[in-house]
């Protein structure tokens, strides 16, 4: 086991980091929570997890945090110089037992969320997964209305297909209060979506999600931003 050489106590320190909320405007960007996930595992004396919290929830809002539980005091910096990199605020510093750290080692602990994303395939959302947009624009008659929106039935297809050796996810340049009516819309038509990325409400660009997922393919209804999801080696389909 590769965390058995650490258990030596019988407490440890663990940073907890603020969460990723659709609720609040104070929020940790989703993507860049992902990123610090995967950097932490990286450093021996880590134990990193993610916890999803969405099923305390009944209105599709989406809620991440994440915690790490260190073996060795001495990461504290370390871990607090990754953590400023992308910009996510320590919340908590917490005294954890080593129950607790079984518990996360058993992927036994409430809510745990192991995030597994395999030859990821990406699509827009407005113009891409429905068609009701304004003219001249590629913005939604309404934002929040998911009932009025007129599902693009040949991307819907196209999306069950890849899906059978693809992870599909959605990134958009919407914001994050957003997301409930973004899921309704999806659940309504039993769409084989794992998440949903912002780019707006995340402030940072959908190329920088796209590299980050290691995605292969982006559909989208904006030419202006080819070039830009081409640079990371991303394919780009217009829609």
């Amino acid at each position: 086991m590769k965390y058995l050489k650490h258990f030596e106590n019988n407490t440890y320190t663990e940073i907890e980091f603020v969460c990723y909320n659709t609720e609040t405007y104070s929020t940790t960007s989703k993507i860049n929570q992902l990123n610090l996930y995967r950097d932490l595992l990286k450093i021996d004396g880590c134990l990193p997890y993610l916890q999803n919290w969405d099923y305390e929830s009944n209105d599709d809002n989406e809620q991440r945090s994440l915690a790490v539980v260190m073996f060795n005091e001495n990461l504290g910096r370390q871990i607090i110089k990754l953590a400023d990199k992308y910009d996510i605020e320590v919340d908590l510093y917490n005294i954890v037992s080593q129950w607790k750290v079984r518990e996360i080692l058993d992927k036994s602990v409430e809510g745990m969320y192991i995030p597994e994303f395999n030859n990821v395939i990406s699509y827009d959302f407005d113009g891409v997964l429905h068609t009701s947009v304004v003219p001249g624009t590629i913005h939604p008659i309404s934002f929040d209305k998911w009932q009025s929106w007129k599902p693009n039935k040949t991307i819907f297809d196209q999306i069950r297909h890849e899906a059978k050796n693809h992870s599909i996810v959605v990134v958009s340049s919407r914001n994050a209060y957003h997301i409930p009516a973004m899921k309704k819309y999806i659940e309504k038509y039993d769409l084989p979506i794992q998440e949903i990325f912002l780019s707006e409400g995340d402030q940072v660009s959908k190329s920088y999600i796209l590299k980050s997922l290691g995605a292969i393919k982006h559909y989208d209804d904006n030419p202006d931003i080819k070039k830009d999801v081409e640079s990371v080696g991303t394919e780009f389909v217009l829609v």
